[in-house]
């Protein structure tokens, strides 16, 4: 799997669940940074008749789909969260399917003749082996305690249950290996929105040569 970016740059972007990613990207979208979301496009392409929810059908069959046909997500969430080979099976059928969709709307910010970076923000960029075809990856992070807080206030779970989710995903420790700078996650929005103006000055300027930026707030690897 291969995507061309022109003369653009592709910035991946990731982090474990409840980490923050989605906040970020929407910090770093409303500052004018073309975003690619991937989640976006999965539950684009997973609407009734598309063809991640054909291929689910095929695959999976009749038992992650509502009355109404279209797709359970809460169910097909339970099994892949708690089943690795499920996991992979879902993997295989849908992330060619979505960097098809990624492809099409990079080549449409290049039609616009941008030459910067583009946000390629995808929950397993690593998993996947989507960072092999970035020029950088932004990982989000956030502590345990931290992001296993945020599952049970924002998705209702219990505490076994956001724990399970953190555990079936890669441990942030190994995605740090991957990284080439690291967004911390675990204090204030001005703190979050600091590190994002940092970034945005690297993305508009492409400055080379800098090292890790002044504060330490973001760690260039």
């Amino acid at each position: 799997m291969k995507l061309d970016r022109g003369s653009a740059r592709l910035i991946g972007l990731t982090g474990g669940i409840a980490s923050g990613k989605s906040t970020v990207s929407a910090m770093l979208a409303e500052k004018s940074i073309p975003v690619i979301d991937t989640d976006k496009i999965t539950r684009s392409l997973s609407c009734k008749g598309k063809p991640i929810w054909q291929e689910i059908k095929r695959e999976f069959g009749e038992g992650y789909f509502t009355a109404d046909g279209e797709l359970d997500r809460r169910a097909l969430g339970e099994l892949v969260f708690t089943n690795p080979d499920a996991r992979s099976r879902l993997n295989r059928i849908s992330h060619p399917l979505i960097a098809k969709e990624v492809q099409r709307q990079i080549d449409s910010i290049l039609r616009t003749g941008y030459n910067g970076g583009i946000i390629i923000d995808a929950p397993v960029l690593i998993e996947g082996g989507w960072h092999e075809m970035m020029d950088e990856v932004w990982l989000v992070t956030a502590s345990r305690e931290t992001r296993t807080r945020r599952l049970m206030e924002r998705d209702g779970l219990s505490l076994v249950q956001a724990q399970q989710r953190i555990d079936s995903q890669m441990p942030q420790e190994e995605k740090l290996k991957f990284a080439h700078r690291v967004i911390e996650n675990d204090r204030d929005h001005a703190f979050l929105e600091k590190q994002i103006d940092m970034l945005v000055q690297d993305i508009k300027g492409w400055r080379s040569g800098d090292g890790q930026a002044e504060t330490g707030i973001i760690q260039q690897h």
